[in-house]
């Protein structure tokens, strides 16, 4: 009983070792293109601000073309010398077709997607009881 004792206590002392020293490592943006839906608002405008911040082309996608305008301004003002932001008003619940074009497009301008970010979406602040189903259907607001 002793002897297993010590097994399993240098097993778990190995273990804690070992579990320390393996650390993620951060992935660079630095170059890579990052492309963020929902980029102009919110969750999604800020990653696009960080993936500015680390070096990266960043793409952001969304629907109302003046908020998409006002973020590619405050996200500009975050890129490192020689990136770029591009911005393109699309409505992903839409037409594919429209979606494959803007990626196709911006990939051409930055190169192939490296991360891509989904932070679109929509919400109605309502209680739970008082929602109608139209409230769980997609609007289509620009």
């Amino acid at each position: 009983m002793f002897w297993t004792f010590i097994i399993f206590t240098f097993v778990i002392i190995l273990f804690m070792y070992v579990a320390g020293r393996l650390k993620p490592r951060a992935t660079s943006l630095a170059e890579k293109h990052v492309v963020v839906t929902g980029g102009s608002s919110g969750i999604g405008k800020a990653i696009a601000v960080l993936a500015a911040q680390q070096g990266a082309n960043v793409t952001i996608l969304a629907r109302n073309k003046l908020r998409l305008e006002e973020a590619k301004t405050e996200i500009q003002q975050h890129l490192q010398p020689s990136r770029k932001v591009q911005s393109y008003s699309v409505d992903l619940s839409s037409n594919f077709e429209d979606v494959k074009k803007c990626i196709l497009e911006a990939e051409e301008k930055h190169g192939p997607v490296f991360m891509l970010v989904n932070s679109a979406g929509s919400s109605v602040s309502r209680a739970f009881q008082d929602l109608d189903a139209e409230d769980f259907k997609v609007k289509h607001l620009c």
